[in-house]
This record gives C-alpha cells, structure tokens and sequence, in this order.
C-alpha cells in the first residue's frame, strides 16, 4: 500500500497548490503549474507517493494518462497540446525537480518547432517565477484563477455548450466540475 509522503509537495498539497487544482479524481489530481512559466500548463499527478510510473498499477497509471489526455483535448489553442512524463527519482528535489511521478500537459503555440515540440524546462529557481513578496503573490494568485476561468470555458466549449450559454453561465458565478 502506498502512502503519502509528508514532505512532499504532491502528497501533502499545501493552500497554494489547492488553488491551482482543477480536479481530484480517484487516486489523482490535476492542477496548474505556475502560469508564469507558461499558460495552460497542468501538472496530473497520483494522490499517493510513486517514484516510478511503470510501478503504479495499470489501473491508477490508466486513469491518470485519460485524465491527461483528456485535459490536453481541451487546451488547444489551434496548435494542440501533448502529454509528457519523465520520472527522475534520482535527482535530487529542488522544488522544480519532484520525485513524485507527475505528467505534464503542454499547450502547444506557434513558437514551438514544427518537427518537435521544445518546452523550455527551468534547471534553477533563477529560471523560474517565484513570487518574493504579497504582490507578486496576489499576481500569481490572479493568474491561476485567470487559467482556471479559462480552463473551464474551454471545457464547457469542447462539451458542445454554445458560447452563448456558456458566458451566462461564467456570469452567475455557477462553477462545473471538470
């Protein structure tokens, strides 16, 4: 039986990470990753502590890949998204480097190459945001609900909603589960 890791960011998601959560599905959740870094970027991971993907158990590794595969049908701003996975367990964690094995889901954009995607992949914390004080705190806080918002209107879309009811309902406030 697996368990939850108590310093790990994953397994005891701390009020920051709640925030970015978009759903929590059986044995997983998906969340965004600092939309500093780069927009629509969501992060799926087991609720539990897995080093190593191949490890997990058909089941769970199952729901997790449909989950993220899922959520890249959604995020697609015209150029697609695509779904990677590389488990590190042997580097050390930096706060950016996890142990925990997490699938990231990349929107793709015009910038990225045309015979194969370049994420750019911070090696530091001097590569990547990280709010310093309350304001860029607030900002960032902005931004993930900004992400999250558009999140929800690109799901409702991609179920078939017309725009119409679709800015209705982002209007009175009634949030969907995705």
């Amino acid at each position: 039986m697996y368990e939850k890791k108590m310093d790990c960011t994953f397994c005891q998601p701390d009020e920051s990470l709640e925030k970015r959560i978009v759903n929590r599905g059986k044995g997983f959740i998906s969340f965004f990753s600092n939309p500093r870094f780069r927009r629509d970027h969501l992060l799926v991971a087991p609720e539990y502590h897995h080093t190593n993907a191949q490890k997990m158990g058909t089941q769970l590794l199952g729901r997790i890949v449909y989950e993220a595969e899922s959520i890249a049908n959604v995020i697609d701003h015209g150029y697609g998204s695509v779904v990677t996975q590389k488990s590190q367990p042997l580097q050390k964690e930096n706060g950016i480097k996890m142990d925990h094995v997490h699938f990231h889901v990349w929107p793709r954009t015009k910038n990225d190459e045309k015979n194969g995607i370049v994420i750019p992949a911070p090696q530091s914390f001097d590569d990547f945001y990280v709010p310093s004080n309350p304001q860029e705190i607030a900002e960032l806080d902005e931004d993930i609900m900004r992400n999250k918002h558009e999140f929800e209107m690109m799901f409702l879309r991609k179920k078939g909603m017309p725009w119409a009811e679709i800015w209705k309902h982002m209007e009175t406030g009634s949030g969907s589960e995705t």
